[in-house]
């Protein structure tokens, strides 16, 4: 898992279960089913908009411990945790999950390690659901929490949700009782919006509860959700008034959340779609090439490779990577998950081209690899058809075994 995007949020969010709670935290999921609730508002003007837009990307872009807080990694978080908190105590559970009605929805199981060391306080979790219905979903947690005394209480979740279609959400989240002086500006981008329903929206505790949603010209939308979660005592005032701030643009969205008009938490959303991997061949050298990027297999069948079309769907992202190398005296490439093979060829004089894509770890796809012992290019040829890589056995390949799995 080189690349992921994390939360940062109090600890115990997912006390319920973790697996299905990301609606329920207040991301795209949640604010997105509805109907657009003000059809006027449609194509409204994203200018006044823009300097609140801009105050939510720059906090999620402020330090969380010590790093901007969308580019802690799983492991980065996972490392970090172990150093603060040694020791971790291994945990496992698991159980049914039930509808509304008590009806069976399925199963779910997690295996996870706790711990706590002075006013830090550490877990790391991975979680496995099995629905009824047949779909699965995996997601892996780790978040850290820091407090001190009745001042402050930030953490950070980092929390990678793969299901059974190969969609995955990264989700950032930063919650701290006393907002900190680098997410002052969101404060402040308050005064800088013109439009007076927007204010109301903010500053009125129960005149307006219906949705708001603004469509961009651009493609991006802004999304206010006011007065979520208001509690009240025996039929009174409201105690507390949530207004969330919700915009979208391409794959990520970011969510400002403020209670009682101050800063609450600040919420952060990547998700991706399985990327299609292409296939080409050169007739020339007899390589097969495999590329995640549309634009580079363009430009090879430009050059007079042939494009062979998808091969096979690869996650957006896993905890197993797939190198590709690329040989400058053959002009061949090579493609590997084993670090240590990356790492001979490299030493052998391959240059080494990075990630190019993820195995799947549910291993529902096999792809098959071969070797040629008589040609010096194109001498590794991986494929997911078992009668293709059965007919390369018949004439002189040698067979492999699996590569990596794809979806």
């Amino acid at each position: 898992m080189k690349r992921k995007i994390l939360l940062i949020a109090l600890s115990g969010v997912l006390a319920f279960f973790p697996v299905l709670n990301a609606t329920a935290m207040g991301g795209a999921e949640a604010l997105t089913n509805g109907p657009i609730a003000q059809a006027d508002n449609y194509e409204t003007d994203k200018a006044k908009f823009q300097p609140l837009i801009d105050a939510m990307i720059e906090a999620v872009e402020a330090d969380a411990f010590g790093k901007p807080a969308y580019t802690w990694t799983l492991p980065d978080l996972t490392d970090f945790i172990n150093k603060k908190i040694p020791n971790m105590k291994k945990e496992e559970s698991k159980g049914n999950l039930t509808g509304k009605k008590g009806e069976l929805m399925g199963k779910w199981k997690e295996v996870s390690y706790n711990g706590t060391n002075g006013n830090s306080s550490g877990k790391i979790e991975r979680i496995d659901t099995n629905l009824a219905d047949g779909k699965t979903l995996l997601s892996d947690i780790a978040s850290y929490s820091e407090s001190n005394g009745n001042i402050t209480h930030s953490s950070i979740l980092s929390c990678d949700q793969i299901d059974d279609t190969g969609h995955m959400s990264c989700y950032i989240v930063y919650k701290d009782k006393q907002a900190p002086a680098k997410l002052s500006s969101l404060d402040k981008a308050l005064a800088l919006i013109d439009d007076p329903e927007v204010v109301k929206y903010i500053k009125t505790e129960r005149e307006l509860n219906n949705n708001r949603w603004y469509v961009f010209s651009d493609g991006t939308y802004m999304n206010i959700t006011p007065n979520n979660n208001i509690g009240t005592t025996s039929g009174g005032p409201a105690k507390s008034v949530d207004t969330r701030f919700y915009y979208s643009f391409r794959n990520h969205s970011v969510e400002l959340s403020y209670k009682d008009g101050a800063f609450s938490s600040l919420y952060y959303n990547s998700s991706y779609d399985p990327t299609q991997m292409y296939r080409l061949y050169n007739p020339n050298s007899g390589e097969h090439f495999y590329t995640s990027s549309r634009e580079e297999a363009d430009g090879l069948v430009t050059a007079g490779w042939r494009d062979e079309g998808i091969g096979w769907k690869a996650p957006a992202m896993s905890d197993t990577p797939v190198y590709r190398l690329y040989n400058p005296n053959s002009g061949d490439h090579h493609y590997t998950p084993s670090e240590e093979e990356k790492d001979s060829l490299i030493t052998a004089g391959w240059n080494d081209e990075g990630v190019g894509w993820y195995s799947f770890e549910r291993g529902t796809t096999k792809l098959y690899r071969l070797y040629n012992p008589n040609e010096s290019t194109g001498t590794h040829h991986y494929t997911t058809d078992e009668k293709e890589r059965d007919l390369l056995i018949q004439q002189g390949w040698v067979d492999e075994g699996i590569g990596w799995y794809g979806m």
